[in-house]
């Protein structure tokens, strides 16, 4: 992985500080937004630029599409009634 800044410091580098993971999360992003039939131009545009970095590969950003899917959506509360 690449270097986050805090060699010597005794802090552990995580995925989430490795800029190809973000990179292949963001790209899984626009491959969901695509399916869904919802992209932008500049979706169109970062993931053209995604496309030709060396460090974003398919295993990278199959991982991130799994992430992404496992992750339960983020709903508001249900309204409680309060005059029960």
């Amino acid at each position: 992985m690449r270097s986050n800044g805090h060699e010597g410091t005794g802090a552990r580098q995580t995925m989430k500080d490795d800029v190809h993971w973000r990179r292949s999360r963001l790209a899984a992003r626009i491959i969901l937004r695509g399916r869904a039939g919802k992209l932008t131009p500049r979706d169109r545009r970062v993931g053209a630029l995604l496309k030709r970095d060396p460090g974003v590969t398919d295993r990278l950003i199959d991982q991130a599409l799994a992430s992404l899917r496992a992750r339960p959506a983020r709903r508001r509360p249900a309204h409680r009634d309060t005059n029960v």
